[in-house]
């Protein structure tokens, strides 16, 4: 049975799925051509919910797993750097989220200290001059550009970022990986050490449908962050939606202010070659010594 799809759907994420299946024990047509397809044994390959199935869904996840992977390129990992920087400036910039780095925040809010009576919200926020987020920037061990033998023209620089919840830091990490699983779109994990390690799961079947990989995962980071808050402030859960879309929102809003700065240079950019360009032009009739007039 040659080009027969056995023991999974036929799918372009299973594609380089190949080999050969004996069914010695099948039995087969008189003429030998074909199994016997009404035969038990026969049934059990092609049944979803039989052995055969179960044995191949391995096969099938990495199968499925290694094309996700490639996905994942370079452009992707530069791009989601980019998205996260600007969710930890997102955060920065979010007044609300205070309440949940620093135990005391709330308190100066309801407090009825002197000091205090009589302010907005937004005036108490302003005298308080701590960030939930702090930037590290170190030189990166891993510069590619940085051969053997040679000097690295340009110094690259590896940003790590920490936010604060419940007055604690934490550095905050995000990757693409395999978690062996279809059912959860995410995982996390929160600890002292390693501080807030953010998981999307290529595995679960929205990554494969989805074509924006950047907001995808930037949806995540967000939601994490959003739900490492308020664990740790042990506030409700339904809380989760209402952070993770102020974050969502207001990372939006600066990436386009950071498209729209670019989109800017760029035309100005081009306005000055033009310029540069012209000028020259001027420079060389003149050095012709041919008279213009303008």
């Amino acid at each position: 049975m040659q080009y027969a799809k056995l023991g999974f759907n036929p799918h372009p994420e299973a594609r380089q799925i190949v080999g050969e299946l004996h069914l010695d024990h099948v039995p087969v047509t008189h003429n030998k051509r074909e199994f016997i397809q009404e035969s038990p044994l026969y049934q059990e390959i092609i049944n979803e919910e039989g052995i055969f199935w179960d044995f191949m869904r391995g096969i099938v996840r990495e199968a499925r797993s290694s094309m996700r992977k490639t996905q994942i390129n370079q452009g992707i990992i530069d791009k989601m750097e980019i998205q996260k920087e600007n969710i930890m400036k997102a955060i920065k910039k979010i007044p609300q989220l205070k309440e949940y780095a620093f135990p005391d925040f709330k308190e100066k809010i309801k407090g009825t200290k002197e000091e205090n009576e009589g302010l907005a919200e937004i005036e108490i926020e302003k005298r308080d001059s701590r960030d939930v987020v702090m930037v590290v920037e170190q030189s990166d061990p891993h510069n590619p550009h940085s051969g053997k033998g040679r000097k690295s023209r340009k110094t690259h620089t590896k940003k790590t970022y920490f936010i604060t919840v419940n007055g604690k830091k934490f550095k905050v990490e995000h990757s693409f990986v395999d978690l062996k699983t279809e059912d959860v779109l995410k995982d996390k994990s929160v600890n002292d050490n390693s501080g807030i390690q953010i998981f999307t799961n290529i595995a679960f079947p929205g990554f494969s449908n989805t074509k924006d990989h950047v907001f995808y995962g930037a949806w995540n980071i967000a939601e994490a962050i959003a739900e490492v808050m308020i664990e740790l402030n042990k506030r409700p859960t339904e809380e989760v939606i209402k952070i993770r879309d102020l974050i969502l929102k207001k990372s939006a809003e600066i990436t386009r202010e950071l498209d729209e700065v670019e989109r800017e240079k760029k035309m100005a950019d081009k306005l000055k070659k033009e310029y540069d360009e012209k000028i020259a032009k001027i420079k060389e009739i003149e050095e012709k010594h041919i008279d213009i007039k303008i």
